[in-house]
């Protein structure tokens, strides 16, 4: 019997798989996990090593037909959207998408959701972003990500909700991953610009504040930065990080290839509120990460 469900949309992907494995190793709770096709479902859990008793696998079709009971649900977290590298038409459906998800759980009465947003709603802005920063999107995907908190917002307008805007998430990003596979298959890092600054969270912390902010008592702010609190790093630090990496794992040192560019790129947010409030702290920092995707690749 499966009693406290939360139901979690873009269940199949690399992120969805490792918020489940936290909730399912850190609460009670059992999960409903949604995907266009169940059997990317099955594939997760055996990707993720995780004991799938606790698991409920629904496809978007049955949960959009109220083929899928939600008596049990006890709380959300809205995943699925479409990669920024997509076609704008696969974006626009990502909105679509949600609109139908937030329906769903509206005509449930589900309590305490959570929208996983971006820090990329706030645009290029130099200084580190807080909750109070101007929204700013600037591409198509940014947009609709705005948007899809807008419908949140509208069509979740009386439950318990909260948005978490989060910093990239390095696994789920390319740089960290090419640079790492240069250094140790190439003993090389070719970069272009170098003074961009990024930040990054690592995915095994969203989950872990996924779970902070679901057994969080107290009364949610509509919108949370989440990830590493006013730090980021320009490309050629990062750049030297993972040269460090190669060397402490006995690898030879890789030649760094700078090509100077003038490129402008300012990331890194203020995560301090959602921190006092949930008491949530990352584990991983910036060499951690480093570290863990260098021996993955």
């Amino acid at each position: 019997m499966f009693n406290k469900q939360v139901i979690i949309s873009g269940s199949n992907g690399y992120l969805g798989g490792k918020i489940i494995k936290c909730i399912l190793e850190k609460t009670d709770y059992s999960v409903i996990a949604v995907a266009s096709d169940i059997g990317k479902i099955d594939e997760m859990i055996t990707r993720e090593a995780i004991d799938g008793s606790r698991i409920i696998s629904a496809s978007s079709r049955d949960l959009f037909s109220g083929a899928c009971s939600l008596s049990d649900v006890v709380g959300s977290i809205h995943l699925a959207f479409s990669r920024r590298t997509r076609a704008n038409f696969d974006i626009a459906n990502s909105i679509d998408y949600a609109w139908l998800f937030f329906k769903t759980l509206r005509g449930a009465s589900v309590q305490n959701n959570i929208l996983i947003s971006s820090q990329g709603v706030y645009g290029e802005t130099e200084g580190f972003r807080t909750e109070k920063t101007v929204v700013a999107p600037s591409s198509p995907y940014t947009m609709a990500k705005y948007a899809t908190e807008i419908l949140f917002e509208e069509v979740l307008g009386k439950s318990r909700k909260s948005i978490i805007r989060l910093e990239s998430v390095i696994q789920s990003q390319n740089l960290v991953v090419s640079l790492c596979r240069q250094a140790k298959y190439e003993g090389v890092i070719r970069l272009r610009g170098g003074k961009q600054r990024f930040s990054y969270v690592d995915s095994d912390d969203v989950g872990t504040a996924c779970v902070a902010l679901l057994q969080y008592l107290g009364e949610w702010k509509p919108v949370y930065n989440v990830g590493a609190n006013n730090e980021r790093y320009t490309l050629a630090e990062i750049a030297e990080k993972v040269a460090d990496a190669a060397v402490g794992n006995s690898f030879q040192r890789p030649d760094i290839q700078l090509a100077k560019e003038d490129i402008k790129l300012n990331m890194g947010m203020n995560c301090e509120l959602f921190m006092q409030d949930t008491g949530w702290h990352p584990q991983y920092g910036i060499d951690e990460m480093i570290e863990r995707i260098f021996l993955s690749v």
